[in-house]
């Protein structure tokens, strides 16, 4: 039996309330005393908590953990996790095992933005203590596809399986990875992995969060600083964003917290001569927060991000052929400006920032 007082002591030290330390208990005695010897990490974490039949009736825990482990992550991620979280030797007291557990999953959901990544690092490396860039991603991607599938209420398992086993274009994060490979062969260091994750897509490590959190908490309020991570959802169809490119629209959350959740569209046009007045009109006294994606003649993406309207609080991205964010340097320089050159001599802007063009074929407009 462990005290009450040690409980505390271990809130104080990892971060968690009384409730997540018993959870973090349930799941060490699974783990020291498994009911099932064949049972899977993964399994003995999920089926740990008390309350799991609540949420998922039956066998349906079971089935998630099935279908996560066996048909959307890699074969040999269960493993690696256990022992990036739980390096557990066997001649520890109970008391030192316990804390390894905690810590480990403190430094998932409950550490700064290194402790998460060295995990999602370690959940990929190879023998070498590197990374290929297209395997990280991808786990990135499987693990936040994975983290839905453990606590949504009701799953389409076709749909499910058929995101998490499509060819994705996740070129733009592969491509911003691997121009940052110091290694022969393009393999990454866990340095360097930090390093371009926290400048790149800040927002990435929030995949391995979420999906621990739910794996042992099953979506149970978090304390944690960081924000959850949640894919936007496109509430209108979209030329640029399909089924078939999910995975840009995967780039884009793991670059903010504040990009996840549903968007409906203001402006759309395929056409090559955008009007510029149509454009401005839909978007200049949009309150916010909005984004805009511009898909180029050369297939890049680009695009900004404005939180509050289209004056300040925001930030320029790409996504192909290299995902990263760019963020502004100054308040007087201009993002986007929009001038009529046979009229006009000054250009009048809508927000602030570095410069891009858009030529407006139709009415001598420029766009800047």
């Amino acid at each position: 039996m462990t005290s009450v007082e040690q409980i505390k002591v271990w809130t104080e030290k990892f971060g968690f309330d009384e409730g997540e330390v018993e959870i973090l208990l349930r799941c060490h005695n699974s783990l020291a005393n498994p009911k099932d010897r064949e049972g899977s990490f993964l399994n003995l974490l999920a089926h740990s908590f008390p309350y799991v039949f609540f949420f998922l009736p039956r066998d349906e825990i079971k089935n998630r953990i099935n279908l996560v482990e066996n048909h959307i992550l890699p074969k040999a991620f269960g493993e690696k996790l256990k022992k990036a979280i739980f390096p557990a030797k066997g001649d520890e007291s109970e008391a030192e095992a316990i804390e390894l557990l905690l810590k480990g999953v403190a430094d998932c959901c409950k550490g700064d933005a290194d402790e998460t990544l060295g995990v999602l690092f370690d959940c990929s490396k190879g023998p070498d203590d590197t990374v290929d860039p297209k395997d990280i991603i991808q786990l990135s991607y499987q693990l936040s596809i994975s983290s839905e599938v453990l606590v949504s209420p009701n799953i389409d398992e076709n749909r499910v399986l058929t995101l998490s086993q499509h060819p994705l274009v996740l070129h733009g994060l592969t491509n911003s990875l691997s121009d940052a490979a110091t290694k022969r062969g393009g393999k990454v260091t866990k340095q360097v992995f930090v390093e371009w994750s926290k400048r790149c897509v800040p927002h990435l490590g929030a995949v391995l969060q979420g999906f621990i959190y739910n794996l042992v908490f099953h979506g149970k309020s978090s304390h944690s600083q960081t924000p959850p991570f949640t894919n936007p959802e496109l509430l209108d169809s979209s030329n640029i964003f399909n089924e078939n490119n999910a995975g840009n629209l995967f780039a884009i959350s793991c670059m903010s917290p504040d990009l996840g959740g549903k968007w409906r569209r203001l402006f759309s046009s395929m056409e090559p001569a955008v009007d510029l007045h149509d454009l401005e009109t839909a978007i200049s006294s949009y309150v916010g927060p909005s984004i805009f994606v511009i898909k180029t003649d050369s297939d890049h993406l680009i695009g900004g991000v404005a939180e509050s309207g289209w004056k300040f609080g925001y930030f320029m991205f790409e996504i192909e052929p290299f995902a990263r964010i760019h963020h502004a340097t100054g308040g007087t320089r201009k993002y986007f400006i929009r001038h009529n050159v046979e009229h006009q001599s000054t250009a009048h802007g809508l927000v602030p920032g570095p410069t891009i063009y858009v030529q407006d074929r139709s009415n001598g407009s420029l766009g800047h």
